[in-house]
């Protein structure tokens, strides 16, 4: 069975399973996951389309994720910007 670390943010960066990772260098460290999943997936005599399937995720998934960073991370990124801005501007009140 596959298992996944969480994502979950956090004002001075994001937590990665165990790790927490500072917002400028999580693009990288996205990419690097999605690398070392396809290495290790080959290196154990799998695929990245078996991995995908087994995930139940497209086989374009990963590729598209290589590209651009997933909207649903830009939209937390959005969230996060839209409430410090809006506590900064209550602590000026």
């Amino acid at each position: 069975m596959l298992e996944f670390g969480t994502i979950s943010t956090a004002f001075s960066g994001l937590e990665i399973g165990d790790q927490t990772v500072p917002r400028e260098k999580f693009s990288k460290v996205f990419q690097q996951r999605l690398d070392d999943i396809e290495r290790d997936a080959r290196d154990h005599g799998s695929s990245i389309t078996a991995i995908c399937r087994a995930a139940k995720i497209s086989r374009a998934t990963p590729d598209r994720w290589r590209m651009e960073v997933p909207k649903t991370v830009k939209v937390i990124d959005e969230m996060e910007a839209a409430l410090a801005k809006h506590k900064k501007k209550r602590g000026s009140d």
